[in-house]
């Protein structure tokens, strides 16, 4: 029997959610079961066994089952949909309509609240859990155990750590105009336009960072271990580095959002253009120096040099894509998702090189033309 308070939290969160999402929710849906059904394999298909007909014809599952690297893909479309679920409920605890759930949460035990939010959360995550399900019913059948447990584990752990980052929302609403202690401490630092989002990190945002470097741990740890040699290949690093920054994607949002709503009058100060763009850059190898250490110490400095430029390029081309989408959370993920399959397949390909030259040069592009007319739509 579901408590009063998760009955009204998913009431409004929930549901509320899937009203807003619910034709991207179909069209995703209805694409995996038309490919599914629908797929014809190359070549005769009179050729073909009739029990490994539906080997092929589910061959995305067997692959998210059994293949490492397919699952860290998946797991970076999980780890989107979890943050586009994230940045709705958070605006909407914000909301005037829903300012009332903070005294009837704070009045109730933590543990009661954070399993509310669990449960509220298990139901944004409900496409997720029927497609893990589905999955695990095609690991059984195929003798895949181990990714199967592991994907369940993540699934859970991005469950756990929504709730919680519901928790901090709800009960930070009446501090967040308090001074906080980093803020005291660092008040007579002198501070370059590039630090004040390396700030507003430690002061507001510091469990997202923390789970972005947890995932980013993960990317590393499953990419490693998908190639037989990978402290050889130039791709690897390549890859590597794409997916880590694909993982910062949310702080990448986050930065632009903090420019666009708190420092916005910077653009009727005189700094030129390309001072800014490479403040941008500034930002975000600050972001991944873990990461940038890590790279150094196990591939050579040629291929390091390659796979840090190639990251930087990507993450300045995600940070663009936001001049033209503005604060759209709607159209900016699926962009960088579909930006995430067109540049793995060309690193795979050995093309890094051209595609961070490519990065780098589009990026500018829309930099130049969208800086002082950007769209700073909220979604």
């Amino acid at each position: 029997m579901l408590s009063p308070l998760t009955r009204s939290l998913i009431k409004i969160f929930a549901y509320g959610f899937f009203r807003i999402n619910s034709g991207f929710l179909v069209f995703l849906f209805g694409m995996l079961i038309s490919y599914c059904f629908f797929m014809n394999t190359v070549g005769d298909v009179k050729l073909i066994p009739p029990e490994q007909l539906t080997y092929y014809h589910f061959i995305i599952v067997i692959n998210f089952i059994s293949s490492p690297l397919v699952t860290l893909i998946v797991g970076l479309a999980w780890l989107i949909y979890a943050v586009k679920s994230w940045i709705y409920v958070t605006k909407q605890l914000s909301a005037p309509g829903n300012q009332f759930l903070f005294y009837s949460i704070t009045s109730l035990s933590k543990i009661k609240v954070l399993k509310s939010w669990f449960l509220t959360q298990s139901v944004i995550f409900a496409p997720l859990i029927f497609y893990w399900i589905f999955a695990f019913a095609f690991g059984i059948a195929f003798h895949h155990y181990f990714i199967p447990f592991l994907i369940l584990l993540y699934l859970l752990l991005l469950t756990l750590v929504s709730a919680v980052i519901y928790n901090l929302s709800i009960n930070s609403l009446q501090n967040e105009h308090a001074r906080s202690y980093l803020i005291n401490l660092v008040r007579d630092f002198r501070k370059p336009y590039y630090t004040l989002f390396i700030y507003q990190i430690a002061d507001k945002m510091k469990i997202g960072f923390i789970l972005v470097k947890i995932i980013s741990y993960l990317i590393i740890a499953v990419s490693i271990s998908s190639f037989a040699e990978p402290y050889s290949d130039l791709r690897v690093a390549g890859l590597v580095m794409l997916a880590i920054i694909t993982g910062h994607s949310f702080m990448i949002y986050q930065h632009h959002r903090f420019d666009e709503t708190r420092l916005s009058f910077l653009r009727n100060l005189p700094f030129k253009r390309y001072r800014l763009f490479f403040n941008q850059t500034l930002v975000y190898l600050w972001l991944i120096l873990p990461e940038i250490v890590w790279l150094f110490s196990k591939f050579n400095f040629f291929m390091s040099i390659i796979a840090l430029f190639l990251g930087i390029s990507t993450a300045l081309l995600f940070r663009s894509i936001l001049y033209w989408t503005g604060l759209r959370m709607n159209r900016y993920l699926p962009l960088v998702f579909l930006l995430f399959i067109l540049e793995f397949y060309t690193v795979m390909f050995k093309l890094s090189v051209p595609l961070l030259i490519f990065n780098f040069v589009l990026s500018w592009i829309i930099f130049l033309k969208k800086y002082y007319n950007s769209n700073v739509t909220i979604s």
